[in-house]
């Protein structure tokens, strides 16, 4: 037997329900969206510039090496644009995507980072710095209070979305 109407009225305050429901959520305590964007962003330049540091260790001739780098950088924004988007939609699966890109951008930072430190390699040291000062910021902006606010924001919208929903369609079946 469903009863989520129910259940619903018992575990969420009517506080948030009529705040959903009467649309101030919409007019007036939406979130800054700018440290998700912010952190879009710095993920994305994060991750093409640590890319370079793979790429730098295949021989390739410039054509295909070129090919190579800018579809890593297309497939990168393709990533990072389905991780906002499911962010946005409040899917928890936007913010798995999110952690694994960081720690993608964490993987390919030390990888450059021993290709520095053990072979010299002195030409790929502007593009270590920034993919440092990007990973550093990006976890900068993951525990600012903002970002959290955002997340929980679009998490708890498609929550009572979903589960307002459950209850408008136990309601009608009565």
């Amino acid at each position: 037997r469903q009863n989520g109407g129910e259940d619903f009225n018992k575990k969420c305050p009517p506080a948030l329900i009529s705040h959903f429901i009467t649309g101030f959520s919409w007019e007036h305590s939406l979130p800054n969206p700018a440290p998700v964007c912010a952190f879009s962003f710095m993920l994305l330049v994060g991750g093409v510039c640590s890319a370079h540091f793979v790429f730098d260790k295949f021989i390739l001739y410039w054509p295909l090496n070129i090919i190579i780098y800018f579809g890593s950088a297309i497939g990168m924004m393709l990533c990072v644009m389905a991780e906002v988007w499911l962010i946005a939609k409040g899917f928890i699966l936007g913010l798995r995507l999110c952690v694994l890109l960081f720690l993608l951008n964490i993987m390919l930072c030390g990888t450059g980072l021993f290709d520095v430190l053990c072979h010299q390699n002195s030409e790929l040291k502007s593009d270590l710095v920034i993919a440092i000062i990007m990973v550093v910021l990006c976890r900068w902006v993951m525990n600012g209070e903002t970002f959290t606010m955002m997340i929980r924001f679009c998490l708890g919208r498609r929550l009572v979305r979903v589960a307002l929903q459950k209850y408008l369609t136990s309601q009608t079946r009565k």
